[in-house]
């Protein structure tokens, strides 16, 4: 018995980390370049992990909106340290401070990426002010990140290479939640925890009677 109460126990708890996975995707819905997070059974082992897929693309007509692409990341400075993202609507301040979602976008070495007067972006991520270049994106392939807050960051062992493929301009991926997929597995993930919190009720039950039972020599 108390093996079937830990048992069930440990699913609700595994239900109640998808649910958290599946709030934290709903909410990044709207968020660019957000990377979905999945869990499920992997080789028996309940596991999560992020989906790197393709969002969709969208034309914004922003000069600072660019679209990078499959396998590239963008390079930010953290209070953390150096942390990688697929977000890329950029914003330049008055200082030349190049920065995406208030953190500071690292150039082609690594430091933080500075373009005074900066008035437009090439396609290979020069920015400009006129026909003057006043830097360079630090553009980033990585083939298995993990997540590290609102960051990525290369999983253990995995190179990080410059990546000088053309950035697609004036346009921007979105996140690669599926609002509606997400929302039928929310219902069923609910339902499933309504269910296991019934058993769990029954077995705590069935374990009380048990005991009291067991007390007065019966």
């Amino acid at each position: 018995m108390q093996k079937s109460v830990a048992l069930s126990a440990t699913r609700l708890s595994q239900q109640f980390h998808q649910l958290d996975l599946l709030s934290n995707n709903q909410a990044n819905a709207s968020t660019p370049g957000f990377r979905a997070r999945e869990s499920g059974w992997r080789g028996g082992e309940f596991q999560s992990w992020l989906n790197l897929s393709l969002g969709e693309i969208e034309n914004t007509g922003s000069t600072w909106h660019v679209a990078l692409p499959e396998g590239s990341y963008l390079q930010v400075m953290t209070p953390g340290g150096a942390r990688f993202t697929r977000r890329a609507d950029l914003e330049v301040g008055l200082d030349g401070q190049v920065t995406v979602g208030g953190m500071p976008v690292c150039d082609e070495s690594g430091a933080p990426l500075r373009a005074p007067g900066a008035d437009s972006l090439n396609s290979d991520g020069t920015l400009m002010a006129g026909a003057s270049p006043q830097g360079k994106l630090g553009r980033f392939s990585i083939a298995k990140l993990r997540e590290s807050g609102d960051w990525l960051t290369p999983e253990e062992g995995q190179a990080v290479t410059s990546d000088l493929r053309p950035l697609v301009g004036r346009c921007l991926e979105g996140s690669n939640v599926d609002s509606t997929r997400e929302q039928t597995n929310l219902v069923a993930l609910l339902r499933r925890s309504e269910v296991l919190g019934q058993v769990l009720h029954v077995q705590d039950q069935v374990l009380d009677k048990t005991i009291r039972e067991v007390g007065r020599g019966r």
